[in-house]
């Protein structure tokens, strides 16, 4: 189960009174801790991981390891505090991630229903076109991107979604006028991480 948005904020207002269950100290990570986590995860689905001052590992770097070795989520960060989620593999303790899923399916009908509507409007407008089939809703997201983040990507995805286009193309400006680019990187360079940036997501594209 990929989190979208109100998932998100959902999971972050259940964690709201739960008190850190598991700490990152100077031994740091290991295999042994990640089990221990995804056991914990697989009783409560949700948990807060503290990481002490003394530890050698920063915030970034146990998330990106946990992301990277586990399927746990991470649905939060709070100054030195991760709020982790993960559907558990016991049927039986899925109480909250089938909470979470009700709040997909609810948002998933909203948007296929308000779709519905625009591509019924958009037919009726032009009841003498020739033109058969589905006619492409293609957004344009213009800027530097320097660098594209993810900010960026969760914009195109979500405002995409809710205008019910088929697909948001980025339109990088190599040399914006308003831009000093003594700050800014190289425009080849810029495409090329927007380009990693979209690759694996069919819905995301760079207009050239």
């Amino acid at each position: 189960m990929q989190l979208r948005g109100k998932q998100k904020r959902f999971l972050r207002a259940q964690a709201n009174h739960l008190q850190p269950l598991f700490s990152v100290g100077k031994d740091g990570l290991t295999d042994n801790w990640l089990a221990q986590l995804d056991g914990a995860l697989d009783r409560r689905e949700l948990i807060k991981v503290s990481i002490l001052q003394n530890s050698d590992v920063t915030t970034d770097e146990v998330r990106e390891l946990i992301e990277e070795k586990t399927s746990i989520q991470v649905v939060q960060v709070i100054g030195r505090v991760l709020v982790l989620f993960k559907v558990s593999a016991n049927k039986d303790a899925r109480e909250l991630s089938s909470r979470v899923a009700e709040i997909y399916v609810k948002v998933g009908v909203t948007v296929l229903q308000s779709c519905s509507v625009v591509d019924k409007v958009q037919t009726q407008a032009q009841p003498e076109t020739k033109v058969s089939g589905h006619r492409k809703r293609i957004g344009l997201y213009g800027g530097t991107f320097n660098p594209i983040h993810n900010a960026h990507l969760f914009m195109a995805d979500q405002v995409g979604h809710a205008l019910c286009l088929d697909r948001v193309d980025f339109l990088p400006d190599a040399k914006p006028p308003h831009v000093d680019h003594k700050d800014s990187l190289d425009p080849q360079l810029r495409l090329q991480m927007l380009e990693l940036a979209v690759a694996d997501n069919p819905f995301l594209g760079i207009e050239y």
